[in-house]
């Protein structure tokens, strides 16, 4: 009897052993569907909210933060892309005959394409009709925005002073030719059109906001439309009300370049200052502001609900005829590219900013057989053990290591 009722209690151990074990394996069989479950409603989400907004995707294979192990979203933000007259005839010379400006950029297109999403400042015009022009009413051939697009931009403002430099269709022009390009393009519309746009980048819901604080007084040639209906002027309140919009339609992320600030300072004005944080405090995760034509500082800004945003008041001249040979300002040959992470969690799906590292741009002027050519020249590659070390002579890497030395102390210039 004694032995039966140890082998029955035995036999009572094995099979709560047995049921306990079976409950696990159901609740990890819960716990996978539950995953699955929220995985898949967030993708949902995710698609639903970008249900007709134009894909942007470079085919960049995913990337994870080491720390955090959020999926990376990397973009990379320049300033002001000019177009004086020696550029242009460069690119004529260079494409004999044809406009070719692509060798501006041969030693940063690796790295600008590089991205999810590259952004720039687009500072002249384009015309169907009107012959070529430089300062001070900027009329480029539209070639230009194709170079542009195949040495790694996305995306371009077109809110900036020199706007309307080709008259009122000229606005037009720009725009017909980014589409023709497949540009991602806000700043002017035509009429009808949005404010700003929206772009999905690796599934996030990207809105592009740009605005300009005046258009050189030539406001006048737009004869046909209120300047106000194709051209976004610097206007607080009306910048309030796109990012809420934004918002309200479930941005992920928003981008505002904003041409502002005093031309050749290096400081930003306190209306800059003010602006810019209450562009991040009414929702903005990054400012990128041109128009200086030299770099200003930059800083992470914290908002009193705790997100933090990024403000870069002027990256510069990222590409231009203003070297110190010519102007006899060292700054308007120096530039600064923003590399910046935004983070995405993988569970929720939010997004904040993550590191933000600077990449200081030297915009060479120099002669050769085809005339006067403006490029780009990112430092790190021109010092110590850069890849393109012996593309430059001891004269040129002097100005890329005085660049790189300038720009960094700029940026990292405190705020007040």
């Amino acid at each position: 009897m004694k032995k039966y009722r140890k082998i029955l209690s035995l036999l009572l151990v094995f099979l709560m052993a047995f049921s306990l074990s079976s409950c696990k394996k159901q609740d990890g069989k819960s716990n996978i569907s539950s995953d699955i479950s929220v995985s898949n409603k967030e993708v949902k989400k995710e698609n639903d909210k970008n249900k007709g907004i134009v894909k942007i995707d470079k085919k960049r294979p995913k990337k994870f933060d080491e720390k955090s192990k959020d999926e990376i979203i990397n973009i990379k933000a320049g300033g002001d892309l000019m177009a004086h007259m020696g550029q242009v005839d460069y690119a004529r010379n260079y494409g004999n005959g044809k406009y070719d400006f692509s060798n501006q950029f041969e030693y940063v297109k690796d790295f600008l394409s590089d991205s999810d999403l590259t952004i720039g400042n687009f500072e002249t015009s384009v015309s169907k009709t009107r012959e070529p022009s430089g300062y001070p009413q900027f009329t480029t051939p539209k070639e230009y925005i194709r170079d542009i697009k195949n040495a790694g931009f996305d995306m371009l403002s077109t809110a900036n002073n020199n706007s309307v430099d080709s008259f009122e269709e000229g606005i037009f022009d720009t725009i017909d030719a980014m589409d023709e390009y497949k540009v991602a393009h806000t700043g002017t519309r035509k009429p009808g059109e949005d404010r700003f746009i929206y772009r999905n980048v690796k599934g996030l819901k990207v809105a592009f906001m740009s605005y300009t604080y005046g258009v050189n007084g030539l406001d006048s040639l737009v004869t046909e439309n209120k300047p106000e209906d194709v051209i976004n002027y610097l206007e607080p309140e009306k910048i309030k009300a796109d990012i809420k919009e934004a918002k309200k339609n479930k941005a992920d992320l928003i981008i505002v370049y904003p041409h502002w600030g005093v031309e050749y300072q290096s400081y930003p004005t306190d209306e800059q200052i003010k602006l810019g944080r209450d562009m991040i405090d009414w929702g903005a995760d990054l400012v990128i502001g041109n128009h200086p034509h030299v770099t200003q500082p930059a800083e992470r800004y914290k908002t009193k609900d705790g997100k933090e945003g990024y403000i870069a008041y002027s990256c510069g001249n990222f590409i231009a005829c203003q070297s110190y040979d010519v102007l006899g300002d060292i700054r308007t040959e120096q530039s600064v590219l923003y590399d910046i992470n935004i983070l995405r969690n993988n569970k929720t799906g939010k997004v904040k900013l993550g590191d933000v590292k600077i990449h200081p741009i030297w915009n060479g002027n120099m002669r050769d057989e085809n005339g006067y050519l403006a490029k780009d020249f990112m430092t790190e590659d021109f010092l110590d053990v850069g890849k393109y070390y012996d593309k430059v002579n001891e004269n040129q890497r002097e100005r890329i290591r005085k660049c790189d030395e300038m720009i960094r102390k700029t940026v990292n210039t405190k705020v007040e």
